[in-house]
């Protein structure tokens, strides 16, 4: 008689802690896990439960870290920072984008128990880095030497680009689209790739170009490509940047020489 009054009580405690938690916290463990967006199946992100965070898309992979603050929810990737709600089984960004829960991750207790992360993403030279000698040219200006010519012709900023169906840039974030021109004018042969050009920033923080997953018409060749004495070869060079970003150029470094391409925004 004693165990079967006391099973109850332990019952009723059980129910009231978790209450409590309930109340403390907007988010349970189901939050955590992978989501789809609605409008594209290629794209999705995934929140794990010790804070961090990936972001998969055609154009490539971002990843970052996550925390709850109230109701919401903010995302930080070095593609920028964005913030959303969860509502049910959904995830909806700051752009009302749609993503889809597709698999939950239940060991954690409490997933909105993650703190705010005490770094950024973002690194910052220091003081003791040595400025770097680069020579610079506008949009359209050649850079030669004996044995290449390069060009950076034109450049153009976009939330959408065409290729085969519509990219779209993540939230807060834009497409950087260039075109390069590189002649192997030497005697021997030249390798070049997407690789060799980078989008900077004021404070010499460097973008990648996107490896894209389709050979879009006109793309730069993304690997190594082995150019013979006077052949040329031309396209266009996908970025992502926080829309937020400023004095941008296109560099690159050959044989030792900095060259910068000053973008016009």
């Amino acid at each position: 008689m004693e165990r079967i009054t006391k099973l109850p009580l332990m019952l009723i405690i059980m129910v009231l802690l978790l209450a409590v938690v309930g109340v403390a916290c907007s988010y349970t463990c189901d939050f955590c896990g992978a989501y789809r967006l609605q409008t594209d199946s290629i794209q999705s992100i995934l929140f794990e439960r010790d804070g961090g965070f990936r972001w998969v898309t055609s154009l490539g992979e971002a990843s970052g870290y996550w925390y709850g603050d109230d109701d919401k929810i903010t995302v930080t990737t070095n593609w920028g920072e964005f913030t959303g709600r969860i509502e049910g089984k959904k995830f909806i960004d700051s752009e009302e984008s749609i993503w889809v829960q597709t698999t939950e991750d239940r060991s954690c207790i409490l997933c909105c128990n993650i703190p705010r992360p005490a770094f950024n993403l973002t690194p910052t030279p220091t003081a003791t880095q040595t400025p770097i000698s680069v020579n610079y040219f506008n949009l359209g200006e050649s850079a030669t030497s004996s044995r290449w010519l390069m060009v950076v012709s034109s450049a153009e900023k976009t939330t959408q680009y065409y290729a085969n169906g519509p990219i779209e840039a993540p939230p807060n974030t834009v497409l950087i689209v260039v075109n390069v021109v590189v002649t192997n004018l030497g005697n021997s042969t030249l390798v070049t790739g997407a690789n060799l050009f980078k989008l900077s920033d004021r404070l010499c923080f460097s973008y990648p170009p996107l490896q894209c997953t389709v050979l879009f018409l006109n793309q730069f060749p993304w690997y190594a490509q082995a150019l013979a004495p006077g052949q040329t070869v031309s396209g266009r060079i996908l970025y992502v940047v926080p829309n937020t970003e400023s004095e941008l150029s296109i560099t690159t470094s050959v044989n030792g020489t900095h060259l910068a391409w000053v973008l016009p925004w």
